[in-house]
């Protein structure tokens, strides 16, 4: 029977990273990519770019069909798995077919959450390079769109509004905006750069309808929309993957090795302890600590062992005057707390996340030139 050397579980910036990483380092076993999606890698980081014209879409991707033969990388495109063993070092795709692997990398990233309302015309998503085809053929300068949730996706679809003319409302089930991360003073002045751009915020409210000819609030007043941008966050499909199941992903020590031998898990599902921040287990969810993490994982296949030690960053500035930097664990987790320096009222704040006495995550707005003092925090 045929015996893969190296199996990868998704065919993102991670799984692709670690295979790319595997080769660069002399690795000369079989190597298969298993994908859900048809597209050789793509950037979800430039999806938003190409929705409002300012790049092509074609350049949102990575690699080209040539690299993968380049490599020796074989790809299934369009498979899905349903099941892996273990004990017997099998995986198991939606039609029945087995391939049996030495070693396995599970990168299959995150799912955008379902909706609690049935999916109807006018609703996008942005996610995948199909989800950003759609919105880039749904908004028009005419159109009302309703965003909900105001996380990252949130956030990018007020701005693709914004690019393309349109009106945008972000209707928000928190108290204020965003918060998840942000204290009072960074959600007032993030809230303010949003509305300083012509994007309604509306706080305290939940859909609980579409109507005619928009959607109906929990409190039963009607806004008047033609689409509705959904950004209520992510999470890991987890089925497939038996006992790894955590409470945020996928589970994997320091290293990123799940407990199974000769299994890894890099990249959005990854739920992993972080030495960086005292051995705090989570989840980390951007490009940038994917690819590392791929990366880590492609020399781990080569025999090179040790922790993950990168500490994530990522940064954002899609609404203007809101330029912001996120280090470490920035989530309001249970048993944190946040301290907040104003150094410009409404417009330049720093806020760090601090458990146990440490500080495990910073947010800066407007303040790129802090980001150096703010890693030192971390060391």
């Amino acid at each position: 029977m045929r015996e893969i050397e190296v199996l990868i579980i998704g065919g993102g910036v991670a799984g692709t990273t670690a295979a790319e990483t595997y080769r660069a380092g002399g690795g000369a076993g079989e190597v298969v990519i298993v994908s859900d999606e048809p597209h050789p890698l793509y950037s979800r980081v430039l999806l938003p770019h190409a929705v409002k014209g300012k790049s092509d879409p074609e350049k949102v991707f990575l690699k080209k069909e040539g690299f993968y033969g380049e490599k020796a990388i074989e790809t299934l495109f369009g498979r899905v798995v349903t099941r892996v063993d273990y004990g017997r070092r099998i995986v198991t795709l939606s039609d029945g077919e087995e391939l049996p692997y030495r070693k396995l990398v599970i990168a299959v990233g995150a799912k955008p959450r379902v909706w609690d309302m049935p999916d109807a015309a006018g609703i996008l998503r942005l996610q995948t390079y199909e989800d950003a085809e759609a919105v880039a053929r749904a908004v028009r300068p005419d159109s009302r769109l309703a965003i909900v949730g105001s996380g990252f996706i949130g956030l990018e679809f007020a701005a693709i509004a914004v690019a393309k003319g349109a009106h945008a409302v972000i209707l928000n089930r928190g108290p204020r905006f965003w918060t998840s991360m942000f204290g009072e003073e960074m959600s007032a002045a993030v809230q303010a750069s949003l509305e300083a751009a012509g994007v309604e915020v509306r706080n305290n409210v939940r859909v609980a309808a579409r109507a005619a000819l928009g959607v109906r609030l929990s409190d039963g007043a009607d806004i008047a929309c033609d689409l509705v941008g959904l950004g209520i966050g992510v999470e890991v499909p987890t089925a497939p993957f038996g006992d790894l199941r955590g409470d945020q992903g996928l589970l994997a020590d320091a290293a990123l090795k799940a407990k199974h031998a000769g299994v890894w898990v890099a990249g959005d599902c990854a739920e992993f302890e972080d030495l960086r921040l005292g051995g705090l287990r989570h989840v980390v969810g951007n490009w940038t600590n994917a690819m590392a993490q791929g990366r880590h994982v492609g020399k781990a296949l080569l025999g090179e062992e040790g922790p993950y030690l990168q500490l994530t960053q990522y940064t954002t500035n899609v609404i203007a005057g809101a330029s912001l930097i996120f280090l470490g664990e920035c989530r309001n987790i249970r048993g944190s707390t946040a301290a907040t320096r104003v150094i410009e009222p409404g417009k330049k704040i720093v806020e760090e996340r601090i458990l146990d006495g440490r500080v495990i995550g910073t947010i800066l707005l407007n303040a790129p030139e802090l980001r150096a003092e703010a890693m030192t925090k971390f060391a």
